[in-house]
């Protein structure tokens, strides 16, 4: 086919022959590209993924660390202060029964 258009370029003159050659070789080139574009989309992709689960598992030890502390800080009350604090909150509840 290329060789056809070829033929009739050269028969219209350098100018149109030339213009050939530019198309043939723009045409060539923008493949070549969309392959490389195509090719590091792909890799992009695959590395999104990645850093998607290791976002996930960082949520999911944050949770876990959370957890240890909330239960370390409970551990490290006295049980002097854990007395208290449901004494207090036994004070709380009757004090909404009582208003009811």
């Amino acid at each position: 086919m290329w060789e056809n258009v070829m033929t009739q370029a050269m028969t219209n003159g350098i100018w149109a022959c030339l213009f050939v050659a530019l198309l043939v070789f723009v045409l060539k080139d923008g493949k070549a590209r969309e392959e490389r574009y195509l090719e590091t989309l792909r890799t992009l992709s695959k590395s999104l993924t990645v850093v998607n689960e290791i976002k996930k598992d960082i949520g999911e030890i944050l949770d876990i660390l959370k957890e240890a502390a909330i239960e370390d800080k409970i551990k490290k009350q006295s049980p002097k202060a854990i007395r208290q604090k449901r004494a207090k909150a036994d004070e709380a509840d009757a004090e909404i029964h009582i208003e009811y």
